[in-house]
């Protein structure tokens, strides 16, 4: 999903900084423009007293809970977007009267980044006439952060807004990647399309122009240019296809089928590096096969002795993002031997020594 976070002319200069950066600034919840954020009436504490009475169950701590929930609105960081670039409000209240511009972004990979190390909750907010109720079907569900933390009044609803709520309020590291697009208002100047365009030179960035559609009140959109990536090592996409990925949170992790005529070390770790350039936006495991019939294989636990052998005997390299350069058959090990395999130190170092 695409989200647009709209910019004023006023910090210009701050915004192409942290674009430059590749950062974002998730402001403390306490600070959103909206009076009524964070306002919910409850249910829990009344039923929680009720309980206590008939059943003479102390119920302090639930309401402790409740009361701390509630209150770590304080800590949290909150970085708003919309799902609408065209949007005429928008742009007249956030971008400078559509002197601004409006910066899209690849949620996914927008938020991909803190993962790791960050709590990060992508919310659409909703848009209601009263305050939404807390209820005990709420308790460690989705909903509790939904009800709190991105419900609004329908007088905010053509903002169509997409949250990402963090942990903490600070600014937050993207990936190059995450950056998609950039569309330049009516009333934005050619000098600052020109600076953007210059400043984010080696970027796969898009640049819009948003005009008035004359039969309509709407905005509409045209492409006036498009930056690419430098790539240094060129990918050949006949040496390749792609088998399986299995992407977690941290690590990228790539199959791949590898059709190059020269398997030496100097040939795959060119690949290797070629293809992290091109393709990879973390840290990776990338696994080179020289059989495409291994592709069952991939996903099986646990393999069979002939299985085990036949995928070793194709699985020809693996980079590992913890370790520097690659290794030459990886699967070709104690259990190779144990389970049939033969003169497997000898393949290996063959392979290293001589071009196949």
């Amino acid at each position: 999903m695409k989200g647009y976070k709209y910019r004023d002319l006023k910090h210009f200069e701050r915004d192409l900084e942290s674009l430059l950066k590749n950062q974002i600034y998730a402001p403390p919840f306490v600070e959103l423009n909206d009076p009524f954020e964070g306002a919910c009436n409850e249910e829990i504490t009344e039923l929680a007293k009720l309980l206590e009475n008939l059943f003479k169950i102390d119920s302090s701590g639930v309401v402790k809970s409740l009361e701390e929930i509630k209150s770590f609105k304080t800590k949290l960081g909150i970085y708003s977007m919309s799902k609408n670039y065209s949007e005429v409000l928008l742009w007249s209240h956030y971008a400078s009267s559509h002197a601004g511009f409006c910066i899209e972004y690849d949620i996914s990979k927008l938020k991909e980044k803190n993962l790791a190390t960050l709590t990060v909750s992508e919310l659409m907010v909703d848009y209601q006439p009263h305050p939404a109720t807390l209820t005990y079907k709420d308790i460690g569900s989705n909903s509790l952060l939904q009800k709190l933390y991105a419900t609004k009044s329908l007088k905010w609803k053509y903002e169509e807004e997409i949250r990402l709520v963090f942990d903490t309020s600070s600014f937050k590291d993207y990936h190059p990647s995450a950056l998609t697009g950039i569309y330049f208002g009516l009333n934005f100047t050619s000098a600052q399309k020109q600076k953007l365009i210059n400043s984010l030179d080696n970027r796969d960035v898009k640049f819009y122009e948003v005009y008035r559609d004359n039969n309509s009140y709407e905005l509409k959109r045209k492409l006036v240019h498009q930056n690419t990536r430098i790539i240094l090592k060129k990918i050949n996409y006949n040496d390749f296809e792609l088998l399986k990925t299995n992407h977690t949170l941290q690590i990228e992790n790539f199959d791949i089928l590898y059709k190059g005529e020269k398997k030496d070390d100097e040939s795959i770790n060119y690949f290797l590096e070629s293809f992290k350039e091109n393709f990879t936006t973390k840290d990776s495991n990338i696994s080179l096969f020289d059989d495409k019939s291994v592709y069952p294989l991939l996903s099986k636990y646990p393999l069979s002795d002939d299985e085990y052998i036949r995928l070793a005997d194709h699985f020809i390299a693996m980079s590992s993002y913890y370790m520097p350069g690659f290794t030459w058959y990886p699967y070709k090990d104690s259990q190779y031997v144990e389970r049939g395999g033969r003169n497997w130190k000898e393949e290996k170092q063959k392979s290293k020594t001589s071009p196949q």
